[in-house]
């Protein structure tokens, strides 16, 4: 199914998509018997560290898509439910079609914003960007430089956080101390699908449980992105997954992790 055809009428979707027994989205759990526990997680966020220059954003007349140059990566904004999935494909793969065959293909960090009434301004870039890309199938290079740590959750906001150890409040700088700045947990890991056609079941996600704000006046913006229906122009709208059954699936959760920025 490209994307110029793609819509969101789920009951149309076939294949893997209905018979699937690890299909995503879900509800992420965080505690009770389907969760286990490991001692140590440890990850590597290659290339977050440096701006990205000349990220391309791209109206795809069902959701908006951010290329990035420096890794295999990509980063998918939903304008319904404001979420933001960073997706990589392990490069031992050459392209992303092929990786999104292959059982261990792709790996998805998703951050999910919730409205707030204070703005978000580490969030303008991409806002920026989204605002650009309105009419269906346009693209657009950002001549501003996109900062990826600062879509990602600020670990300050952890309740064991003390402020006699005060480590700077940058994402990067609280990612590099770590230790200091607990949470139970901060993210969930659980194996699934993609959330489009295909569905292939091919994707480890890591799902952050911090929301990050998304202030009003830049959720107007997301409103606005349109696709092409029948000759006629009108908002995407509902363009998100309905939730998955979990299939006694297992989430893990880290007593003690490790997230090198580099």
């Amino acid at each position: 199914m490209s994307a110029k055809n793609f819509r969101f009428d789920q009951g149309s979707w076939g294949g893997v998509c209905n018979t699937g027994k690890r299909q995503s989205p879900v509800n992420a759990v965080t505690f009770g018997n389907d969760v286990q526990y490991i001692k140590r997680f440890n990850l590597s966020l290659i290339n977050y560290s440096k701006p990205e220059l000349n990220a391309t954003i791209t109206n795809l007349g069902h959701t908006v898509q951010i290329a990035l140059d420096s890794t295999p990566r990509f980063v998918i904004l939903d304008s319904s439910l404001y979420d933001c999935h960073f997706v990589h494909w392990n490069q031992r793969y050459a392209t992303f079609e092929e990786a999104a065959n292959k059982p261990d293909g792709l790996l998805v960090i998703a951050v999910i914003y919730r409205l707030a009434y204070r703005n978000n301004p580490k969030f303008d870039v991409v806002t920026n960007m989204v605002r650009a890309v309105q009419k269906p199938n346009t693209i657009h290079v950002s001549q501003q430089p996109l900062n990826l740590l600062d879509i990602l959750p600020n670990l300050i906001t952890n309740p064991q956080y003390n402020s006699n150890n005060y480590y700077g409040e940058t994402v990067s700088e609280i990612l590099n101390n770590i230790p200091y700045f607990r949470s139970v947990p901060v993210f969930t890991v659980y194996k699934g699908s993609l959330t489009t056609p295909p569905c292939s079941e091919v994707v480890t996600w890591i799902v952050f449980t911090q929301t990050q704000n998304l202030e009003s006046k830049q959720k107007i913006v997301f409103n606005g992105v349109l696709r092409e229906n029948h000759g006629k122009e009108e908002p995407i709208g509902n363009n998100y997954r309905k939730i998955q059954p979990l299939n006694n699936r297992v989430f893990t959760i880290a007593k003690d992790y490790t997230f090198n920025v580099k």
